[in-house]
């Protein structure tokens, strides 16, 4: 089937009406926006409108600048301040939820025969969750500023650790030499912390120098992409050198107080529009981009299944472990205990081995897709349950008062 450019057109302008219908839905019903993306993206492959073959051939690329356009968008509205206090908190959380799910996932697809290193290369492609997805949910959710930090930032740090964490495992699988994987993780995150904040730094000089002149978002749009891409290349993590890009922008009149300079920064509000309606359309796209490649394989199905729970159980702990002694409402720990959402970053690392020769490639790429989509679906319907009970339970509360 060749290339339908009109096909394309149709899809993108669908892609946008259907998003901004689902964000007004959620605000009405609560109904996550993502499922109806991925729903349309699915009909779209399964009546094959259009060829999906030419998405595969990209999928490196939309995933990549899908991450960096929604932390970017992330990081100009975090707080400086509370990101300070609360990284901590969403470290922790990090590393338990990446160690209970290794744990958790090497021992189901072990208990269905699929050996030791293969199970544990399955564990550690799944060990993270999504921040494309998992930033954009918690903002929309009635929760507190400090708790929507946490799961944010602990969604974020896990893109490198996953990404490390199964490039180690697939060396010994292959036997070539790796690093050391703790030192490779911090090594990832200092240098994209680095990179971003320096950046971030000097663009706030140079958009100071260019006030009121036009055009200021395309040329931090075009800074972006280099400093990604130049990040990755040093062995940084692009996406938290764009993160750290945005929280600068973004709090650009603290940064005087830090910086001590006469100048005070600031950020033109168009700017911050403008890439959030950006954001938007990246993200919508990212979304029914995941529902046109999903493959549920019924023989995977069920392993598929299994591992997606393990995953919900590895969360449950790793959020009880990670929270002992803090003053969370029974609301707030179980928004934080759901959000198991996994996206792109696995299923392209599981094209990995196929370049290693590793055997049974096929099985690690059905296994970790069903588990994509399974973990997207059950956390979208848990944003929609979850919600509704507390209101009922608050109505229950006030009616009891009286």
């Amino acid at each position: 089937m060749p290339f339908d450019v009109p096909g394309l057109m149709v899809i993108a302008g669908l892609t946008i009406i259907i998003g901004y219908a689902g964000s007004i839905i959620f605000e009405k019903t609560k109904i996550p926006d993502v499922l109806w993306l991925m729903l349309f993206g699915y009909l779209v492959s399964a009546f094959r409108i259009i060829d999906t073959s030419f998405f595969f051939s990209i999928s490196g690329f939309l995933a990549s600048v899908a991450l960096f356009m929604i932390l970017f968008d992330a990081g100009l509205n975090i707080n400086f301040y509370q990101m300070v206090r609360q990284f901590s908190r969403s470290m922790l959380l990090s590393v338990f939820t990446t160690a209970f799910t290794i744990a958790a996932v090497t021992g189901v697809c072990m208990f269905f025969g699929l050996g030791f290193l293969p199970s544990l290369l399955i564990g550690c492609l799944l060990a993270g969750t999504s921040s494309a997805i998992v930033v954009p949910l918690v903002t929309k959710l009635k929760i507190r500023g400090n708790i929507r930090t946490v799961i944010g930032f602990e969604s974020i740090f896990s893109d490198p650790m996953v990404i490390v964490l199964s490039l180690a495992v697939m060396g010994i699988m292959t036997g070539g030499m790796i690093g050391n994987p703790v030192s490779s993780v911090l090594s990832v995150f200092s240098v994209g912390a680095m990179l971003g904040l320096v950046a971030g730094i000097i663009w706030l000089f140079v958009l100071d120098y260019l006030k009121g002149r036009q055009f200021d978002y395309m040329l931090t749009l075009g800074a972006l992409l280099l400093l990604y891409t130049f990040t990755e290349y040093a062995g940084g993590s692009g996406a938290i050198a764009a993160l750290l890009f945005g929280i600068v922008l973004g709090n650009a009149s603290t940064f005087s107080e830090i910086l001590k300079t006469q100048r005070k920064f600031t950020v033109n509000h168009l700017l911050k529009n403008f890439q959030s309606e950006i954001s938007f359309f990246v993200r919508s796209f990212f979304f029914v981009y995941i529902g046109m490649v999903v493959s549920l394989d019924q023989e995977t199905l069920i392993i598929g299944h299994a591992v997606t729970l393990a995953v919900i159980m590895a969360r449950f702990l790793a959020v009880d472990a990670s929270t002992i002694g803090e003053k969370l409402s029974a609301y707030e720990k179980n928004i934080m205990r759901i959000m198991v959402p996994r996206d792109f970053i696995p299923v392209l690392l599981t094209q990995l081995p196929i370049l290693y020769t590793i055997p049974n490639t096929g099985m690690f790429s059905k296994v970790v897709m069903n588990v994509v989509f399974l973990s997207i679906v059950y956390t979208t319907l848990m944003v929609l349950i979850l919600p509704k009970q507390e209101e009922q339970n608050l109505m229950k509360n006030n009616k009891n008062k009286k």
